[in-house]
């Protein structure tokens, strides 16, 4: 939809003593320079393959075109035997099939009644574990945070809960190694807290289904994980099942996660990975759709900024158009040393979602019925780095800055271990903010101006304090009291 309205808005925009080159092209190289004259070697810009691009004009082997980037409509000059008509002659060969284009409408509203979904992973223990959970389930009455994302297989191949004697023929092994005796009365009691459930598949990672069927593995060469063929047609009926039974549990959504291949895969590196893992999608997709239940794609966070498939076989418009929900991993730790010209990611969540975020509305404007993006986050400490950064609350909140931004008000946190630090209320997060922004002298300028009235700032457990770092309470200690 977003690509259908900027061409309306490039059509409208033109004069049309300039319509005669009235066609729209697709951009074939990388950094194709674009210049402001047909005659002019200074260079004002560069654009990407696959972007979409109108010609206005055409001079001495040049053309004149008008496009979309960095959220604003741009014109300039460019080398004619950059672009093509053909949009698949863009691709790798190997590609051919791939599809780019022409994805079916998304009908979000018709089967997900929650649009504002801002969650958190829950592991099984915490599910297991009452306490734990009562926690948790406690953090969403004074919090954002309102859907808890569940595995119903996670990353070993073990799932949540005993799915019967189908299970048996499908799987033989997840059935002797489940979690979760009584899932019926936990997953009522989270409906009755209202809480919206997002049921996570690990899918290609998957040591209990490689252990039951060796056959349908991945040989690896060097990693010792065990990983299903993404090419299995027995794997795929698995999944399908594992989906359906989690609907009807009462899941009311579907995440996949691991839809990928391995990053080392020395047997099948010459295999159409993305038309793979596209094809894949696309059936689960059918029977989310038949069940009117909304399907949720996790994505390696930068697959919104690499040109390919990252060798993994995520291609972003090729799982984008199948998919509702697409959710790239914006962990800043995860992110190489000057990435996106940032020293050390770790420590400077806004700049690496925001750009992360930037690129992946780029990349969505470019298909037809694109997913909702809803990014999953940072919530933990990557302690396993030498220099790493301590998330708290602060932290978390830059990540979540970023995306709004950008007009994204829905994400997923992840901590593995379910340990949040979460501010209370979207005001108090506001003036969280406003508070981490000012120096100590501009808060005590602003208070005594009246810009900011102390008695009427919202309270933290009752306390103002808690929402300022500790070096600003200090210095603010008298005007506070």
């Amino acid at each position: 939809m977003i690509n259908l309205i900027i061409i309306y808005i490039i059509t409208i925009l033109i004069p049309l003593n300039m319509l005669k080159v009235d066609y729209l092209y697709y951009v074939t190289n990388y950094k194709v320079p674009v210049s402001e004259r047909y005659n002019d070697k200074n260079k004002i810009d560069d654009i990407d393959k696959n972007l979409l691009v109108k010609v206005i004009r055409e001079k001495n082997n040049k053309v004149q075109i008008i496009y979309y980037k960095d959220f604003n409509i741009k014109v300039g000059w460019i080398d004619k035997k950059n672009i093509s008509f053909d949009r698949q002659e863009n691709y790798l060969e190997k590609w051919e099939n791939l599809q780019i284009d022409k994805f079916p409408e998304k009908n979000i509203s018709d089967k997900h009644f929650k649009n504002d979904v801002r969650g958190i992973y829950v592991n099984s223990y915490s599910l297991r574990n009452r306490e734990k959970l009562n926690k948790l389930i406690e953090l969403t009455k004074y919090t954002e945070i309102n859907t808890f994302v569940i595995d119903i297989k996670d990353e070993s191949g073990k799932i949540l809960w005993d799915m019967g004697e189908k299970l048996e023929i499908l799987n033989p092994n997840a059935r002797k190694k489940y979690y979760l005796k009584n899932p019926e009365e936990i997953i009522k009691k989270l409906k009755e807290n209202n809480i919206y459930l997002i049921g996570r598949i690990v899918v290609f990672k998957d040591e209990v289904y490689s252990k039951s069927f060796p056959n349908e593995k991945i040989k690896l060469d060097k990693n010792k994980e065990l990983w299903v063929s993404p090419q299995s047609e027995k794997f795929l009926e698995y999944i399908r099942f594992l989906c359906e039974e989690g609907i009807k549990l009462g899941i009311d959504e579907i995440q996949l996660d691991y839809i990928r291949f391995p990053e080392i895969n020395i047997e099948e590196k010459e295999l159409a990975k993305p038309k793979i893992i596209q094809e894949f999608i696309k059936k689960i997709y059918e029977t989310t759709e038949e069940k009117n239940i909304c399907l949720n794609i996790d994505v390696f966070g930068q697959v919104g900024t690499f040109k390919d498939d990252m060798g993994l076989g995520q291609y972003w418009e090729a799982i984008s158009g199948y998919s509702d929900y697409i959710s790239p991993m914006m962990y800043p730790s995860h992110y190489a040393n000057n990435s996106y010209g940032v020293d050390t990611p770790d420590f400077n969540p806004y700049k690496i979602v925001y750009e992360t975020t930037k690129d992946s509305i780029e990349r969505n404007s470019k298909i037809d019925n694109p997913a909702i993006i809803r990014p999953w986050i940072q919530g933990f400490s990557a302690k396993w780095r030498k220099n790493h950064n301590t998330y708290t609350d602060f932290e978390i909140n830059e990540q979540i800055k970023a995306l709004e931004d950008l007009g994204i008000e829905e994400y997923l946190i992840w901590n593995a271990s379910n340990e949040y630090n979460l501010i209370n209320y979207k005001n108090e997060r506001e003036l969280y903010y406003l508070l981490q922004d000012k120096t100590s002298e501009n808060i005590k300028e602003n208070i005594f101006k009246g810009d900011i009235d102390i008695k009427t700032l919202p309270s933290y457990n009752g306390k103002l304090e808690n929402l300022i770092p500790d070096k600003i309470l200090e210095d603010n200690k008298k005007v506070l009291d």
